[in-house]
C-alpha cells in the first residue's frame, strides 16, 4: 500500500487495501484507523474531494465500522 500525504487538516496522510477493502486514515492529532467494506468507488471519490476532511466527516465516518490501530513511535 502507498500511503499519501495530504494537506488536510484532519487528515494526515490516507492508504488503501484494494482486497481487503480498507480505507486507512492517520489523522493529524493522532490516530491511525482503519473503514472497512470502503468500495474502490468510493475510495476513487474521496481521492477526487476538494476535501477530503469534509468527505470522511461525511461519506465514510457515518457509514463503516472502523479499528483503531497502535502506530510505532519513532525515536
Amino acid at each position: 500500500m502507498i500511503e499519501i500525504l495530504t494537506t488536510s487538516s484532519l487528515i494526515e496522510k490516507y492508504s488503501y487495501d484494494e482486497e481487503q477493502k480498507v480505507l486507512h486514515i492517520h489523522f493529524r492529532r493522532g490516530g491511525h484507523y482503519g473503514y472497512a467494506e470502503v468500495t474502490p468507488e468510493k475510495f476513487s471519490d474521496f481521492q477526487k474531494a476538494e476535501s477530503h476532511g469534509k468527505f470522511f466527516l461525511a461519506e465514510i465516518k457515518p457509514h463503516h465500522q472502523f479499528s483503531k490501530y497502535e502506530t510505532a513511535i519513532k525515536n
